[in-house]
């Protein structure tokens, strides 16, 4: 057994000065076999935390990913659209995790676990076995169970690339108007990025107001006063998307 645990900082409230122990109760001489599934900001933040507090050594990681790419900035995926390589976007080079000898495989899947033998099995066919197995895969973009979802030009908003999608859509169809499912922080961060590409958006959202977990009735109107000025609408919510018409049921057009 694996035990990851913060120490108590010395000052109660530093925070930053949390390092991570580690014990276990197989030979302490044998690097733990930790195997990582998902390379997003968790799995990344575990490893680079190990390296901080020093206790790298004292596990064998191998980190699995399922997108192309090892982990980025998913909060800033933005500043793809305004100007930013999408190397910068990375939450660390090649050669850190070659000098902290993590082993990185990318696009791959893992598409079985067997926890008698310990094993996880990838979507090449490789078997990676492991002392201790963390999922850290996150989340995936919400679909709403409504007519229209499967059609062209209707994306999700998580990954680069989605946002690679969008942009090389928007591009091939001279796309000119479009609408963002959803008015919380990743909706607001797909209506921007649309706007951006000179997209006129209209952003809808089934609460009452924008941003509906973080802000009150008071601050969601503000908000909404504000996205209003940048040229996105916020709109309410809708049952079907009808490609055809372009158009929400409802009255909502996509001017």
């Amino acid at each position: 057994m694996a035990l990851l645990t913060p120490n108590p900082p010395a000052n109660e409230s530093d925070h930053s000065s949390q390092n991570l122990t580690y014990s276990n109760d197989h030979d302490a001489a044998t690097p733990c076999r930790l195997v990582v599934v998902g390379m997003g900001m968790a799995g990344f933040g575990l490893c680079d935390r190990l390296v901080r507090s020093n206790s790298i050594d004292r596990f064998d990681i191998t980190l699995i990913g399922e997108e192309p790419e090892r982990a980025y900035d998913r909060v800033n995926l933005s500043g793809f659209f305004t100007g930013r390589a999408e190397r910068d976007l990375l939450l660390a080079d090649e050669a850190w995790y070659s000098d902290n000898k993590i082993r990185a495989l990318t696009g791959r899947r893992i598409v079985a676990i067997d926890r008698k033998k310990k094993q996880a099995r990838d979507s090449e066919g490789d078997e990676h076995p492991y002392d201790q197995l963390i999922l850290a895969t996150g989340s995936r973009a919400w679909v709403p169970p409504i007519e229209g979802t499967d059609q062209e030009g209707v994306f999700v908003y998580r990954t680069l690339g989605d946002l690679r999608n969008i942009k090389e859509y928007v591009e091939q169809v001279g796309a000119r108007s479009g609408a963002v499912i959803g008015g919380g922080l990743l909706g607001l961060e797909a209506a921007k990025v649309l706007t951006d590409l000179g997209v006129r958006t209209s952003v809808v959202e089934m609460a009452p107001g924008l941003m509906p977990k973080q802000l009150d009735a008071r601050g969601a109107q503000r908000l909404k006063d504000h996205v209003e000025r940048t040229g996105e609408r916020s709109l309410g919510t809708s049952h079907s998307i009808d490609r055809k018409a372009r158009r929400w049921p409802a009255a909502y057009p996509l001017q």
